[in-house]
């Protein structure tokens, strides 16, 4: 339902939640009258840090990617 293209957070300001309220605030506005779950969220080609961080917010090995 959603494509994560590119979330990028400043190397200062990681590991202290901002990609997370990012991507809660997606979820609960991107569809109006609908809170998408994690199976709704798609990402694009994630980088190392990418991967980690989708692992831990899905909590799933198996996010979804698309190309």
């Amino acid at each position: 339902m959603c494509g994560i293209e590119r979330l990028w957070v400043h190397r200062a300001a990681r590991r202290q939640g901002v990609a997370t309220k990012l991507l809660d605030y997606i979820c609960g506005s991107y569809v109006f009258a609908y809170k998408m779950g994690l199976g709704d969220i798609a990402f694009s080609q994630p980088t190392p840090d990418g991967q980690a961080f989708a692992t831990k917010y899905t909590r799933r090995n198996d996010y979804l990617v698309y190309p």
